[in-house]
């Protein structure tokens, strides 16, 4: 398991209209070669054939950020929009396969019309070090209710300081994963670009 293949995805795909050998997909997880492949499927209906050639081009620009989206440091750090079980499922699956031997730190805030009590017991199957923070939005669930409902992790209001908090506990070789909503990814990485 390498850190480049836990960030681009490798597989083939056969149509009713041609054959796509080896596609070097640049969106980490398993799940995204179905996306590719109903991709693929739709496309053909869509339009005249298409050369294998510019497809597998066109494919190669693809970029989904907030996705499974990588940024190395000390620590690493992977942004991911997730905000509901079954993205959070998928999110969680992809740590086990990829990141499991380094420790990992969740930072997580949600909004208040999400099962956080089924998102946090997902969370727990990977890593007990676990930042509830609240981003800035009236929407947001208060991160004490999340605590609370985990009964682990600890709570940084803001998510600018929740993410030095993360960074902290993750240290070098550790992994901080930003997750939970759309708002907290964004205000992680507002923080990131400012060098907080």
């Amino acid at each position: 398991k390498t850190e480049e293949a836990a960030q681009f995805t490798r597989c083939s795909s056969k149509t009713p209209k041609a054959t796509y050998p080896s596609i070097r997909l640049p969106l980490p997880g398993a799940h995204q070669v179905n996306n590719l492949k109903i991709a693929l499927s739709a496309l053909e209906q869509l339009s005249d054939p298409i050369e294998v050639k510019e497809l597998m081009e066109g494919v190669a620009q693809c970029q989904l950020p907030g996705r499974l989206e990588w940024s190395h440091g000390q620590p690493d750090i992977l942004y991911d929009v997730a905000h509901n079980p079954s993205s959070i499922q998928v999110l969680c699956s992809y740590l086990m396969q990829w990141v499991s031997h380094r420790k990992v730190v969740i930072l997580m805030g949600i909004m208040s019309d999400k099962d956080g009590a089924q998102i946090v017991e997902q969370f727990k199957t990977v890593t007990p070090w676990i930042v509830f923070s609240r981003p800035k939005t009236s929407r947001a669930m208060p991160p004490d209710v999340l605590k609370q409902q985990a009964q682990t992790g600890e709570v940084v209001e803001e998510v600018s300081k929740g993410f030095e908090r993360a960074k902290a506990l993750a240290k070098e070789g550790g992994v901080v994963v930003v997750t939970g909503s759309f708002y907290t990814v964004q205000e992680a990485k507002e923080c990131q670009r400012r060098g907080d």
